[in-house]
């Protein structure tokens, strides 16, 4: 459903079934005419028309009627038919502008099964309504293309391609192969992890990578068409988002890939804690404890139960909770599952062992407070405080670029805190994720699942 109102419901929303006697394009533009005769006396009468799936960030999306242009509301059928499709001429699109050519930017072409063409329409109509009435100030088109795409702007735009995401989503069917896709991606990429953990840390190993990532992408075959307009659609905005997540994610690590190599222990953590692991009923006493506070903040200095009450109110300790409260959805959507980034299942019983806890509180305390780190993201790498990124009412997922930047430098912390004379040992995990984010920063570059498959293949062959 494209608009909350249920008077604006369509048979050419994601998801509804477009009928037999509706699957062409003229009857697609007499829905759009009568469409925006509809919209027009809701703006006229100065209602706000609210569309059914938010942003990325969760905020609502409204038409924005103030934009559209006069000749937009006063559009005949015909010339509404012109602007969603244009005939090829000779193979070749014509100069003027029409909807599904500037589809074949996002390497959605028109099908030629009958219920592909149905979808294909159902593609027409939202983007018509996309470009001229929900982002009319906004070229869409132009801003996705596939020459102007970089993870530069992307930071900017990703209100943008996540409401076209959310929308592609409400098919349900759509969805689960699009899901099959992802999971299959998914298993591939753990395979390329493994055989990443037999490089040593050193950027000579990053130029290796890119000179076979180059390889790769040349071996890729470009030229094939997926019938399925709509999954097509939703492989291109993902891998996009895809795109800048990793490129971000690989900037900071190479910025701040130094960040603790000044560590210094102060305060040893002690010796029964190697043995040690909290349920969740115990961590409040173990985060009230004389040894926590010690190891957190460097200090031998005597404790006040003032300080440890403040402790325990920090927002590092509330960063630890949240992340067992990640964790702890992560182990009951996964039932086969033991163990989720910090917690075990032991005997039946949900925990977490004491020094890692210990370790992700000093690390909070060291990032955000001691060298009140900035992340960087987009094309004027905008700078954001580590802390208000990891703030537990900022929404979001434990997969989000800060959280996954985190428990990467958190397993440099840990292998310091318990190697604290071998600094390579703790270089090396920052360096393992390094080197997996230059490869699917590779392998998202590419735009068709098809093509992915073929990059990830020659990686896999020749890694």
């Amino acid at each position: 459903m494209l608009f909350k109102n249920r008077e604006l419901q369509s048979c050419y929303d994601f998801d509804q079934e477009v009928p037999d006697e509706k699957a062409n394009l003229l009857s697609l533009a007499k829905e759009i005419y009568e469409m925006t005769d509809i919209l027009c006396k809701y703006y006229s009468a100065n209602e706000i028309i609210e569309l059914y799936y938010p942003d990325l960030y969760d905020h609502k999306v409204y038409m924005d009627f103030h934009n559209v242009e006069n000749y937009t509301w006063n559009r005949s059928v015909n010339e509404i038919q012109q602007l969603l499709y244009r005939k090829k001429i000779n193979g070749k699109f014509q100069n003027q502008f029409s909807i599904n050519k500037a589809l074949d930017n996002f390497h959605v072409e028109e099908p030629k099964h009958k219920q592909e063409y149905k979808a294909y329409l159902q593609i027409l109509y939202f983007f018509y309504f996309l470009h001229y009435f929900i982002y009319p100030k906004v070229n869409i088109f132009s801003m996705f293309n596939e020459e102007n795409m970089s993870y530069l702007d992307s930071y900017d735009h990703s209100s943008y391609s996540s409401f076209i995401m959310y929308n592609l989503q409400s098919n349900q069917e759509l969805l689960s192969d699009f899901c099959e896709e992802c999971d299959y991606l998914d298993e591939t990429m753990k395979n390329i992890d493994l055989k990443l953990r037999k490089f040593i840390s050193s950027d000579e190993v990053c130029i290796y990578l890119s000179d076979l990532i180059s390889e790769a992408d040349a071996f890729v075959d470009k030229n094939k068409i997926d019938e399925d307009a709509k999954l097509t659609l939703m492989d291109y905005f993902h891998y996009y988002s895809m795109y800048t997540y990793c490129h971000d994610l690989l900037l900071n690590l190479n910025a701040y890939k130094n960040t603790l190599d000044d560590f210094k222990l102060i305060v040893f953590p002690p010796a029964h804690w190697q043995n040690l692991y909290l349920n969740l009923q115990t961590l409040d006493d173990f985060i009230m404890s004389d040894e926590l506070y010690a190891f957190c903040k460097h200090t031998y200095r005597k404790v006040e139960v003032r300080d440890k009450i403040k402790f325990r109110d920090s927002n590092a300790v509330a960063f630890l909770k949240q992340f067992i409260y990640y964790d702890i959805d992560y182990l009951n959507e996964n039932k086969n599952e033991e163990e989720g980034q910090f917690l075990k299942i032991i005997d039946g019983e949900v925990k977490i062992y004491a020094l890692q806890a210990a370790v992700l509180i000093m690390l909070y305390y060291n990032l955000t407070f001691l060298k009140k780190l900035k992340l960087k993201r987009g094309k004027k790498e905008k700078e954001q405080p580590l802390r208000s990124a990891l703030s537990i009412s900022y929404g979001s997922s434990p997969s989000a670029l800060e959280y996954r930047f985190f428990i990467c430098l958190a397993h440099v912390l840990y292998e310091q805190v318990t190697h604290p004379d071998d600094l390579d040992r703790a270089r090396r995990s920052i360096y393992l994720e390094i080197y997996s984010m230059l490869v699917y920063c590779g392998a998202y570059q590419h735009v068709t699942f098809d093509e992915i498959v073929g990059y990830f293949y020659y990686i896999n062959k020749y890694l």
